[in-house]
């Protein structure tokens, strides 16, 4: 009787047949498994990166939005106090129905314009770069005053509310002047552009082109 080789030994016995087979089976489970858990593993983290990348995006996205809010109030807040400086000017003191009509405008302006002030968001006026909000507010709620005390002498005295008095006008003329408004509009546009050119620059390091 000769040796019998190992694949002798196989043909002759089914059973070794069946558990080669299982072995193999076995080894070739084990591997796809764990070829599948890298995979789901390896995804799973692709997966992770997409979706704290697409966080990071939404999050400067909404920063974003919110630099363009600011600078939209901002551009707001420049063309009334363009409009409350072009109605000062235009004020002669006289009782033509035109300096009536920049009377009233300086009003509504100076109104809307305190209101929009007191209900103002921090963030709006908060930056190293905001030099107009005490000065505009200085120079409203001056004119608010000389509003105020036109209303009570001409109720006093029984003349028209609806023109101001000569020394109203002088009063208006000097607040304007010392406030200097051209200098204001100067400063809106200077935060409003640095405003978005600091988003810009962090932007810019953090997404490199």
């Amino acid at each position: 009787m000769h040796e019998m080789s190992f694949w002798e030994l196989v043909e002759n016995s089914p059973e070794w047949v069946s558990a080669l087979a299982a072995v193999i089976f076995g080894f070739v489970s084990a591997g796809i498994i764990v070829w599948q858990v890298l995979l789901m593993w390896r995804q799973g983290n692709i997966s992770a990166r997409l979706f704290a990348q697409q966080n990071l995006l939404i999050r400067w996205q909404h920063e974003h939005d919110w630099v363009y809010e600011r600078n939209r109030v901002r551009l707001e807040l420049r063309d009334l106090t363009q409009k409350i400086y072009l109605a000062a000017s235009c004020l002669k003191g006289d009782d033509s129905g035109t300096d009536m009509r920049n009377w009233e405008r300086l009003q509504d302006v100076a109104f809307e314009l305190s209101s929009r002030l007191r209900a103002l968001d921090l963030a709006v006026y908060s930056t190293p770069y905001d030099h107009w909000y005490a000065s505009l507010e200085d120079y409203v709620e001056g004119v608010l005053n000389a509003i105020i005390k036109n209303v009570e002498f001409a109720r006093k005295s029984g003349t028209d509310e609806a023109a101001p008095t000569t020394s109203t006008v002088k009063e208006i003329e000097k607040i304007t002047e010392a406030a200097n408004l051209s200098e204001i509009q100067l400063d809106f546009e200077s935060s409003i552009r640095m405003d978005f050119f600091e988003f810009k620059q962090k932007w810019d390091q953090r997404f490199p082109s």
